[in-house]
C-alpha cells in the first residue's frame, strides 16, 4: 500500500513539474495583410506582417475564398511569410487575410490561430492576359501567319486585338511601330485570333507581339522574334 501511494506521489510529481516547466507561449500578437501584388489573370501573392514578442513560436500564413468573414475552415490556406494563390476565377470576387498560428500543446498541431484584416480582390483588379503564339513563317513570299490569345476580353471590354510589330524595336508598341488589326473579340471568356502579315523584307529580324485595345490602355503579350530568309 505504502509503495502504491509512493509511486502515485511520484508520477504527480513529476506530472507537475513538467507542466511548471512548459514554457508559456505569448499569443498577442498582431497581425497585418500584405495587400495583393504580383497580380495575374488568374492568380496573386500575399503574406503576412506581425509584431510579436514570441516570433519563435509562431507561424504564419494566409487564406483566401469567397466568405468576408474568412478563417482556415471556410477558405483555402497556405504557410509561409510570402504565399500565392492561383487557379482563380475570372468573374469572381475574393477575399483573403493573414494569419499567425501557434503549438500550445507541443504536439506539432496548430491550435491557436489569429487572423489580421480582411482585404478583397475584385476581378477588375487582376489583368487581362494577352498571349502571342509561336509565328509560322513562310519565306517563299516574305510572310508570317501568327495567332494571338486573349482571356478576359468582356470582362474589360476589349474592342480590338491585333499585332504590332517592329524591326527595331524589341517591344513593339501600337503607337509607334507598325500594326495589323485582326478584329474585336468574340469569346465571352476566352478568344484566339490570327493575322497573315506579309510585305516583310528578307534577311531581316523582327519583333512581334499580340495587343488587346481597351478604351483607355493598351495590353500586350509576349513577345516573339522571327527571321525572315
Amino acid at each position: 500500500m505504502k509503495k502504491t501511494l509512493f509511486l502515485t506521489f511520484v508520477a504527480a510529481a513529476a506530472l507537475l513539474f513538467a507542466t511548471s516547466c512548459k514554457p508559456t507561449i505569448d499569443t498577442n500578437v498582431t497581425v497585418r495583410t500584405v495587400p495583393a501584388y504580383d497580380l495575374t489573370y488568374d492568380g496573386f501573392k500575399t503574406g503576412a506582417e506581425i509584431t510579436s514578442s514570441d516570433a519563435e513560436n509562431c507561424k504564419v500564413g494566409a487564406c483566401c475564398g469567397y466568405d468576408p468573414d474568412l478563417t482556415i475552415q471556410n477558405g483555402t490556406f497556405k504557410m509561409g511569410d510570402t504565399v500565392c494563390f492561383s487557379e482563380l476565377w475570372q468573374y469572381e470576387q475574393y477575399y483573403y487575410r493573414a494569419f499567425a498560428a501557434f503549438d500550445l500543446n507541443g504536439d506539432g498541431l496548430l491550435d491557436k490561430f489569429v487572423y489580421g484584416n480582411v482585404l478583397s480582390l475584385s476581378p477588375e483588379e487582376r489583368p487581362l492576359r494577352v498571349y502571342t503564339r509561336d509565328p509560322d513563317v513562310y519565306s517563299w513570299d516574305h510572310s508570317i501567319h501568327v495567332i494571338g490569345e486573349v482571356e478576359g476580353a468582356q470582362l474589360y471590354k476589349v474592342n480590338q486585338v491585333g499585332f504590332c510589330y517592329s524591326e527595331e524595336n524589341e517591344y513593339p508598341q501600337y503607337e509607334s511601330d507598325l500594326y495589323v488589326v485582326a478584329g474585336t473579340p468574340t469569346g465571352h471568356w476566352y478568344s484566339s485570333f490570327s493575322s497573315y502579315i506579309s510585305i516583310l523584307s528578307g534577311y531581316h529580324k523582327y519583333y512581334i507581339r499580340a495587343y488587346a485595345r481597351l478604351s483607355d490602355t493598351i495590353q500586350y503579350g509576349n513577345v516573339q522574334t522571327i527571321e525572315i530568309q
